[in-house]
């Protein structure tokens, strides 16, 4: 009875401490930039015990033509750490990368950075300065976290 009762209180344990990973996302519409043409995030990296996942996503309306002629699209990204320290880098976003499936409305979901580790553990503001693009919808930030 004893040996049964300890591994329901193991399996109870085990069960708690193998969560699902949090996940949280926000999008910005292109109206939704602030004064500096950017798109803002706010991203909570403070638990010190899991690794980041940041993936992007948008949508871009466009006609066939229009969209044949896009390329891949250059962003800036910058970080702002808790204590006010500034990261920043130049990427691009793969034309490749969208689903060309449904003409008109095309889709893309990138992935950022996978299991990555904050320099500093806290409140993060991202901003992304997205060149601009005939069609573009606004800007997506998924956040996901893991242990």
């Amino acid at each position: 009875m004893i040996r049964a009762t300890v591994l329901v209180i193991i399996a109870a344990v085990a069960l708690v401490s193998c969560g699902a990973p949090i996940v949280s996302d926000e999008f910005r519409s292109i109206s939704d930039r602030d004064s500096l043409g950017r798109f803002a995030f706010d991203l909570d990296m403070s638990d010190s015990l899991v690794r980041y996942d940041i993936a992007f996503y948008t949508r871009v309306d466009s006609g066939e033509k229009s969209f044949s002629q896009m390329s891949d699209i250059p962003i800036n990204v910058e970080f702002t750490a808790p204590s006010g320290e500034v990261y920043s880098e130049d990427i691009y976003w793969p034309k490749s990368s969208f689903n060309t499936e449904r003409m008109g409305t095309y889709d893309s979901c990138v992935d950022y950075r996978v299991s990555c580790e904050p320099v500093e553990y806290g409140m993060w503001k991202m901003c992304l300065t997205v060149a601009p693009v005939r069609g573009l919808c606004g800007v997506g930030v998924i956040l996901s976290s893991k242990k």
